[in-house]
Formats: structure tokens, C-alpha cells, sequence
């Protein structure tokens, strides 16, 4: 069994690739929809950023990403303190459901589809076999045929 990093700038077609993975019988994990789960789901990372950040980026038991995002994105150093606050726990949550995955029987072939290219330290070369780089996507979301209009993929070794 491999697992195949998915990266890409914004509108690249991660997503497009991870589709075209699952239609193969891969499981994709998605970064971006994992995190999402973790601001809901882990008391732990919300406590770590109403500390750092404050209570108003905490509401209702789940992160509030616009106001979180209003302050991150305006200060370079916030941006760094959340990276180092999420992304340990993101990377920690996704290696133990890719264990779960591989330690199943007749595990699929796994896609990891990430926003960063860094893989939150998923893409050493131990984690991951191969690397795919979505580029320029042709959307249009009225078709059924939309995931297929990828003009480029460029497959890359993954080195430690």
C-alpha cells in the first residue's frame, strides 16, 4: 500500500485529484476537512487558541475562523503561532487515522490531499511515497464531468 500527497496553490485541483483517487478505490484524507473537525471536535485546540488568541475566536464550543482568521492574516507572527499550535495536533490526528486505515484489512491505497506543500510533516519520505501537484483546474460545477478537467499533474518522488 502507498500513500500519495495531493498539493497545490488554492484552485489548483486538489480536490479534483482526491475525486479521481477515490474513483480508483483510494481513501483521500483531506487535510483542510480534518482541521475543520479538529476546531470543533478537540477541546484541547480550542483552549490553546482562546488562550493565545482570545475568547472571541472561541464561540459556541467551535473555533470562529473569520475571527481567528481576522487577526492571523494582518500579523505574520499570529499566522506562526497558530501554525505551531494546529498543526502538531493536525499531523498527530492524521497519522493515527492513517494507522487506522493500514492496519485494516485489504487497506486502499491512500491519498492525502493538503493545502500546504509541507504536509504538516506528512510528506518525509518514510510518510509518503509520492507526491501529486494539481495545477489549473478547469471548474464547472454543473457537470458531472468537472473533476476531469484537470489540465496538469506532476507526479514527484518524495525525498526525506
Amino acid at each position: 500500500m502507498k500513500k500519495i500527497g495531493i498539493c497545490g496553490k488554492i484552485g489548483s485541483g486538489k480536490s479534483a485529484v482526491g475525486v479521481l483517487l477515490a474513483e480508483k478505490g483510494a481513501f483521500v484524507l483531506d487535510l483542510d476537512v480534518e482541521m475543520h473537525r479538529l476546531y470543533t471536535e478537540s477541546e484541547e485546540l480550542r483552549t490553546k487558541i482562546s488562550e493565545r488568541f482570545g475568547a472571541v475566536c472561541v464561540q459556541n464550543g467551535t473555533v470562529d475562523r473569520a475571527a481567528l482568521a481576522s487577526q492571523v492574516f494582518k500579523d505574520p507572527r499570529s499566522l506562526k503561532d497558530l501554525e505551531k499550535i494546529v498543526y502538531p495536533m493536525l499531523q498527530k490526528h492524521a497519522e493515527n487515522k492513517l494507522k487506522r486505515i493500514e492496519n485494516s484489512e485489504n487497506p486502499p491505497q491512500i491519498g492525502v490531499q493538503n493545502p500546504r506543500k509541507s504536509g504538516c510533516g506528512l510528506t518525509r519520505g518514510k510518510t509518503l511515497h509520492r507526491r501529486l501537484a494539481a495545477d489549473n483546474t478547469a471548474i464547472n460545477s454543473s457537470t458531472e464531468h468537472s473533476t476531469r478537467q484537470l489540465k496538469k499533474v506532476t507526479s514527484y518522488p518524495v525525498t526525506s
